[in-house]
């Protein structure tokens, strides 16, 4: 992206100081050009900062918010180390996953998982419900989810990681969960550490 993207008031602002220079230097015969060209750079400049944020604000936002909604599961546990990453497409393999968790162990919080899923009552006439595993080689570091980005129907997802300069030696799980419209999203992309995970949502 160019500086006049970035900065249109900035470049603004370096413009206008150039046009005092000249009226400071007695040129009065070029005041009548100086003030059609400024007419016209702040014209250029008002509609290229309006189509950036066209681009990021609120109509985006407003878009994003509809392609997905989070699912408040526990984000950390140990019982993720054995739930890998995936894309639910009906009621009847959500139960399949209820299932292979029951099986499981150690689970800290399975109950919590379990409640939060069914709890988000996904539509899967409208809906696929996408659990994104990710897992870091230790507890110290520093994990955040960020806010999904909706481009062409990929939901682009990503964890930020804080890592320290000495940490603990014990592995930390975690999963993500988010119900996606498919009429919106035809695949997930999520971005963690050194991996990246794409997964196709059925329409």
């Amino acid at each position: 992206m160019s500086r006049f993207q970035t900065k249109p008031l900035h470049v603004l602002e370096e413009f206008l100081c150039i046009i005092h220079g000249f009226l400071l230097s007695g040129r009065e015969r070029m005041y009548p050009m100086l003030i059609q060209i400024s007419q016209i750079w702040v014209i250029a400049t008002i509609t290229c900062f309006c189509s950036v944020n066209a681009a990021t604000g609120p109509g985006r936002q407003q878009e994003n918010s509809k392609a997905y909604r989070r699912v408040g599961i526990p984000e950390r546990g140990h019982g993720f180390s054995q739930l890998k990453s995936r894309v639910i497409r009906s009621k009847a393999e959500l139960e399949a996953v209820f299932e292979e968790v029951s099986k499981q162990t150690p689970w800290d919080n399975k109950k919590a998982f379990e409640e939060a899923l069914k709890n988000a009552q996904i539509d899967f006439g409208k809906e696929a419900l996408v659990l994104l595993s990710h897992e870091e080689r230790s507890t110290s570091i520093e994990v955040a989810f960020e806010t999904p980005v909706l481009k062409d129907k990929k939901l682009r997802c990503a964890v930020k990681r804080n890592v320290p300069d000495v940490g603990t030696g014990a592995m930390a799980f975690y999963c993500f969960a988010l119900a996606v419209d498919k009429a919106s999203v035809n695949e997930v992309e999520f971005s963690h550490g050194d991996e990246m995970t794409r997964l196709k949502v059925p329409e």
